[in-house]
């Protein structure tokens, strides 16, 4: 029991922001961006972009993207399905760059900050996006979590194709 409490009590030290952005993969926002960039090229060939939606737009499907990556960090290590020796995994948990709380903690972070902007976007464009914001909320969320954990069950590339707008 004492060192449950213990565990408890101590506080973690702050976390370095380049390890944020690497635990972020900046190299997957291509993803979240081209088909962003794709729609608004669209626009402005029909005369109908604007400005604000296009940065809400963007913003949102960026911490869409860097929160859904923060969540398979956390689940992949949660599952059990990268280790201390895993290849190619972050593990910047089994490292202690970050405790699982703070992976979690800036998906949450970032989820709410995409969906504050799918909150402004209904007002900009109007309610049919919802359907879409939703969709993809669900979509990254069980990309790495239960019950579907779509990236473990070799749906994760369909998923993606989806999202992004296939």
């Amino acid at each position: 029991m004492r060192d449950a409490q213990t565990i408890a009590r101590k506080k973690t030290p702050p976390v370095a922001w380049k390890t944020w952005v690497k635990t972020s993969r900046p190299f997957t926002l291509t993803a979240a961006v081209s088909p962003v960039l794709v729609g608004t090229a669209l626009a402005g060939y029909e005369g109908t972009f604007h400005l604000w939606t296009f940065l809400a737009t963007l913003f949102s499907c960026l911490f869409l993207q860097i929160g859904t990556n923060y969540f398979n960090e956390y689940f992949d290590y949660r599952y059990g399905l990268d280790h201390a020796g895993s290849l190619g995994a972050m593990t910047v948990i089994f490292k202690q760059e970050m405790t699982a709380g703070q992976v979690l903690g800036g998906g949450i972070f970032c989820f709410v900050i995409a969906a504050l902007l799918g909150i402004a976007l209904i007002f900009i464009v109007g309610p049919e996006i919802i359907l879409f914001g939703l969709a993809g909320i669900l979509i990254a969320y069980f990309y790495s979590a239960k019950p579907f954990k779509f990236s473990s069950r070799g749906l994760g590339d369909v998923m993606v194709f989806l999202a992004m707008g296939g």
